[in-house]
């Protein structure tokens, strides 16, 4: 019998992405012979307008990405399995390109970059400028969970996602499990899939969290500890902040400055959860406080993204020590000279309120 392939997606509160994931399909070199869509627990149920070789199946309550994967890859019928959410666009050629390299026998997972191309803004702007989702050519360790091109026979042989309980991160479970079952996770560069949905820069930070995050919180439990946790951040953040910087575009330097402040609290959380030890996160909101005396408005900004990234304001007094995140903070200061912090408050924190008041797609990480 001919080869069958179903695209399985997943819709939560965006059916206008997904329906534009439709539409695009129609101009395929290789158009699916079913179409697998899993609206999780979307306010609006996505419209089942019963059309051949579509499925809809629903989640009654918002259960997040992994289990409707597992749901919806599970239900999926073909010999080949597209997996791909809604807001990602593939070039025509795509599906029929990558098909040779999925048939192979030890190949688990074909998948490509996806690179972030949601027009103008801070966070599509520095997406374009480092982009996480650019693996080499040939075998990597992870394919993330946007973009899986399978053979139906892998998702049974290993047995979906097993006893995986998390909202997210379903990538770095699934990828593991594949790559145990001796299969290879193959990164086709070829034709770099395009993401469409314009994230904020709380998805961001999130986002950037949970690819470089696992080191950190490894690192903080190594001999180092959190100081060798916390200098791996710097070092990280150093980086972007100087290349943002060269190009002319300190705007960018704030998402750093969140991602830092994240990474701290974050680590400061492991180091209570494990008895490490460690300066207290209510240190780390004085330092900043210091850090940014001159900068109110900035200062206000950033302590109010913090509280959307559910860190808890510190209550008075419980800050005693600051000075070893003082520390930290003044190794940035040679790279912030040139105005970088006035222009943040005269001129970014306007630019970004302004921003986030327009109208936008947002992800559904940002509510997880």
């Amino acid at each position: 019998m001919p080869e069958t392939v179903c695209l399985c997606t997943y819709t939560y509160n965006d059916a206008e992405l997904t329906l534009e994931l439709m539409r695009s399909v129609a101009s395929w070199t290789r158009r699916p012979n079913e179409i697998v869509i899993v609206d999780d627990g979307s306010a609006k149920p996505f419209p089942d307008a019963r059309i051949e070789r579509v499925r809809v199946l629903r989640i009654p309550i918002n259960s997040g990405p992994a289990k409707a994967k597992a749901y919806g890859l599970s239900a999926c019928q073909g010999d080949i399995i597209l997996s791909m959410d809604c807001d990602i666009r593939l070039d025509p050629e795509w599906l029929e390109h990558c098909l040779p390299s999925v048939r192979e026998p030890d190949v688990g997972i074909v998948g490509s970059p996806v690179l972030n191309r949601a027009g103008k803004g801070l966070v599509a702007e520095y997406m374009a400028e480092f982009d996480n989702h650019q693996p080499r050519q040939g075998e990597v360790d992870l394919l993330t969970g946007g973009l899986w091109l399978m053979r139906r026979e892998v998702w049974t042989q290993v047995g979906g996602l097993g006893r995986f309980a998390g909202r997210t991160h379903e990538d770095r479970a699934f990828c593991k499990r594949v790559r145990e079952a001796g299969l290879k996770l193959m990164n086709d560069t070829h034709m770099p899939a395009k993401q469409v949905r314009r994230l904020s820069r709380f998805a961001l930070v999130k986002r950037l969290w949970s690819l470089l995050g696992p080191a950190y919180l490894a690192a903080a439990e190594q001999d180092g500890g959190l100081e060798a946790a916390c200098s791996a951040v710097l070092g990280e953040v150093r980086g972007r902040i100087v290349n943002s910087l060269q190009k002319g575009r300190p705007l960018l330097v704030y998402v750093d400055m969140l991602f830092m402040a994240h990474a701290f609290l974050k680590l400061c959380a492991l180091a209570d959860e494990r008895d490490l030890k460690a300066p207290a996160a209510a240190d780390l909101r004085l330092a900043l406080e210091r850090f940014l005396d001159a900068c109110p408005k900035l200062w206000a900004f950033l302590q109010d993204d913090l509280f959307r990234l559910d860190h808890r304001p510190a209550m008075s007094g419980e800050a005693t020590e600051p000075d070893a995140w003082i520390a930290y903070l003044h190794t940035l200061q040679p790279l912030l000279k040139a105005g970088t912090l006035s222009f943040l408050e005269l001129q970014g924190v306007p630019a970004l309120a302004a921003e986030e008041r327009s109208e936008r797609h947002y992800s559904f990480y940002e509510e997880m």
